[in-house]
């Protein structure tokens, strides 16, 4: 089809256009993803920085409930703390109640 003088041809517009919305569509599904994955890290830190904090207040549950033990019906601990050098490092660990 050949345009005759003064009448334009609009037969290129909707190729652009659609051209313009498939980009507009790429690049929010990219700020989507990136955002996700950005969300998906921070999501998966707080999850393991709580799993060791509660890891953690277990294991001093656990060594609070044996120390009250020693101490029900008023009983005295038995044995030696670790020497003042190098507390609780190596064989110096105390003894006893203490270790």
């Amino acid at each position: 089809m050949c345009s005759q003088p003064g009448k334009r041809s609009d037969s290129g517009v909707a190729l652009v256009s659609t051209l313009v919305m498939i980009a507009v569509m790429l690049s929010l599904l990219a700020a989507y993803y990136q955002t996700s994955s950005i969300e998906l890290a921070s999501m998966k830190y707080a999850k393991n920085t709580t799993s060791g904090f509660y890891a953690a207040e277990a294991g001093l549950n656990i060594r609070a409930e044996a120390i009250r033990q020693v101490f029900v019906g008023f009983n005295v601990p038995s044995g030696a703390s670790p020497l003042d050098s190098n507390p609780c490092i190596g064989s110096n660990q105390g003894g006893g109640d203490f270790r």
